[in-house]
């Protein structure tokens, strides 16, 4: 049965095998046929497509999309034999055309990102050097900010180790005053403006990096409390002290904003006076000066500007009210700062008075009346520095005093031979004595009182009569 189907009887079966192999290869060529009408269609909309697209792009993808077009051409044998390629048509899936448009997209996209990725370095670079420029160029008034701030503060011990008060020109000065609770106890100054105004004598900005070991000269002004007259300014320098990776610079401030200042007190170095020297500031003690003081032989202080309270020493025996000492620096030329005529300096002066309290007088009455007591009772044999009223008289047996005189006040005077001076007591009165005389008769006496009086270490007074 199997010989029939495939042969039949009178040749049949031959004829409808050679009718389908005929049908067979019309539907190969039919395909054939569609498929090149497909890649036709596809090249043709590939174009259409690439000629849109190189209308509306900017001529730099124009120009790259020209060039790629040209190194298309020059290796079309290459991508024809693209196994890639091949594959894709043999299966019927996607086009050529398709494929290479998806090569050319990938291409343009790294071509994109190279450009991309080397502007954003040089950007990055170009950014970079403002940021260090702009640094360089507020880094001394930077450096000059933070100190002065740091005085602001009050922080007297960190300004310290930041600049050296020893630096300040001229003599050599007092710096016992540099001190925390110094600092702290008065009023602070409030800055207002710092700027550079030149770095190795060219004016600030002119340079981009600064050479080694320059010197910046920067204005400072500041203000106390906002009151005018206590306005001050000072050009402080700063130098170069190295630069991170050769752009970064770092300042450090060379000159100390400090104020030269001196004290006067009425009972400074006073002969037989002990424990009244000086005066105190923010519980400090202070080195002064005699009122009058030479003034090339003057003790200077030196102050952080502020406004200070200055204080007298404080004693049972005197009184002293509070002074303010403003102590602002203003423009000056420290090489010559010590040239005026009277070698003072341009702020900073403040004079302490003293007053005698009442248990100072009731003191001196006493020992005053206990030596005249004695002078009186040693007639007819007199005793050095007793009054001449006293023991003047020859004829004198014995005395008795019968008014002591009133102590008015204590002053000072000078001393002969060009010491210091001395603290004398003042009578409102004379006294009076009686007299006894060799007839046997009495008679009234008055005399005079002249004492200088003393104080020593432990406070005890005492009065050394003059013999007047």
């Amino acid at each position: 049965m199997s010989e029939r189907r495939s042969g039949g009887p009178d040749g049949v079966g031959d004829e409808r095998d050679t009718t389908a192999a005929d049908r067979n290869a019309a539907n190969r060529n039919a395909a054939d046929r569609n498929a090149a009408d497909r890649n036709a269609a596809d090249r043709n909309a590939a174009d259409r497509h690439a000629a849109d697209r190189h209308a509306a792009e900017p001529d730099d993808d124009a120009v790259a999309e020209r060039d790629s077009a040209a190194a298309e051409r020059d290796t079309a044998a290459d991508r024809d034999n693209d196994p890639g390629e091949s594959a894709v048509a043999a299966a019927g899936g996607e086009s050529v055309a398709a494929h290479r448009r998806g090569w050319w997209k990938r291409s343009k996209r790294w071509h994109k990102a190279a450009v991309l990725g080397g502007a954003g370095v040089v950007t990055a670079a170009v950014a970079g050097l403002v940021v260090v420029a702009m640094h360089n160029s507020s880094a001394p008034a930077d450096a000059v900010r933070d100190y002065v701030e740091t005085i602001a503060r009050g922080d007297a011990a960190a300004a310290n180790r930041m600049v050296d008060p020893a630096a300040f020109p001229g003599r050599e000065l007092d710096r016992s005053l540099l001190t925390d609770a110094v600092l702290g106890s008065a009023d602070r100054l409030s800055v207002e403006e710092i700027e550079v105004e030149e770095i190795n004598g060219e004016p600030a900005g002119s340079m981009g990096f600064s050479p080694d070991d320059a010197i910046a000269e920067v204005h400072v002004s500041y203000v106390i409390d906002g009151a005018e007259e206590r306005r001050g300014e000072a050009t402080l320098r700063a130098r170069l002290a190295e630069s991170t990776l050769g752009v970064w610079e770092h300042w450090t401030v060379i000159d100390p904003l400090v104020v030269p200042a001196y004290l006067e007190t009425s009972l400074h170095r006073i002969d037989g006076v002990a424990g009244m020297a000086g005066a105190t500031i923010g519980g400090a003690h202070a080195p002064a000066n005699a009122p009058g003081a030479d003034p090339v032989n003057r003790t200077y202080v030196l102050l952080y500007p502020g406004v200070y309270t200055v204080r007298g020493v404080a004693s049972r025996y005197f009184t002293s009210e509070p002074e303010t000492l403003v102590a602002v620096q203003r423009s000056w030329d420290g090489d010559q700062f010590w040239e005026p005529a009277d070698h003072t300096p341009p702020h900073g002066l403040a004079r302490i008075g003293y007053d005698e309290t009442p248990e100072l007088l009731n003191a001196v009455s006493a020992e005053m009346e206990r030596e005249l007591t004695a002078c009186a009772e040693a007639v007819p044999d007199p005793l050095p520095r007793c009054p001449h009223g006293i023991v003047g008289y020859s004829e004198m047996t014995g005395a008795t005093i019968d008014r002591f005189p009133e102590v008015r006040s204590l002053g000072l005077a000078q001393s002969g031979g060009g010491g210091p001076p001395q603290l004398w007591l003042h009578t409102e009165s004379d006294g009076l004595v009686d007299a006894r005389l060799s007839d046997g008769t009495d008679m009234p006496v008055s005399f005079f009182v002249s004492a200088k009086v003393r104080i020593d270490e432990a406070g005890e007074v005492s009065v050394r009569l003059s013999g007047w």
